[in-house]
């Protein structure tokens, strides 16, 4: 009977030296997972690794955003607080106040499933490294279940970014005067796209400079 094969391309011999430790550990993860051969269990391991390290990187920049629009957050409300038990509540403050914390607050939380499924994520895709008897239909599972958790993330940045454009477009219309705006009304579908690209990267920067302070 032939040996299933390994990869689409040509196999290869490769030779290696560990220690008795690291031996006895993929050892211990052979028999746990009920992998047949040492070799075998090597391949997946592998496998894992270059898994983990490819998507790491975006969980660990998931988390800190996460912990930067949290403390951002925090930062927000205490600066209103402390505004608003100066100045009362001078045309619409408290409302204003209100909608960008709830616009934080659904960042935050997108930000928390981001984090959540990438977590997700790396479990799906190292279970079938583990679990399935053939490693290329291990491959093929890991790599479906990676595909997915990507779909989901991908939706949840364009609604991240779908509700910074509104912010930012509600913002630049509240600084527009009367006159401003019955001039943007005059331009043409592609100006206004312009005007309003060149306005929202203003308030980025601006926003950008003031979170540096």
């Amino acid at each position: 009977m032939a040996r299933p094969k390994l990869s689409d391309g040509d196999t290869q011999r490769l030779q290696l030296k560990i220690g008795d430790d690291e031996l006895r550990e993929i050892e211990d993860w052979r028999f746990a997972n009920r992998i047949q051969s040492r070799s075998e269990a090597v391949r997946r391991l592998c496998k894992i690794g270059l898994l983990v390290d490819e998507v790491i990187d975006v969980a660990v920049d998931a988390s800190e955003k996460l912990t930067d629009a949290t403390y951002d957050n925090y930062r927000y409300a205490a600066d209103w607080e402390e505004w608003l038990q100066d100045n009362g509540d001078d045309d619409g403050a408290i409302d204003a106040s209100v909608t960008n914390l709830a616009s934080y607050a659904e960042t935050i939380s997108d930000l928390s499933k981001i984090v959540r499924n990438m977590i997700v994520g790396i479990h799906n895709g190292i279970a079938p490294l583990a679990d399935a008897k053939d490693l290329n239909e291990a491959t093929a599972r890991s790599k479906k279940n990676l595909e997915d958790v990507a779909a989901t993330l991908e939706n949840i940045y364009k609604r991240m970014d779908e509700r910074e454009d509104n912010y930012l477009f509600s913002l630049v219309f509240q600084r527009m005067s009367v006159g401003q705006r019955a001039a943007y009304q005059k331009l043409s579908e592609p100006e206004q796209d312009a005007f309003w690209a060149t306005e929202k990267q203003k308030l980025r920067d601006e926003m950008g400079g003031e979170n540096q302070k």
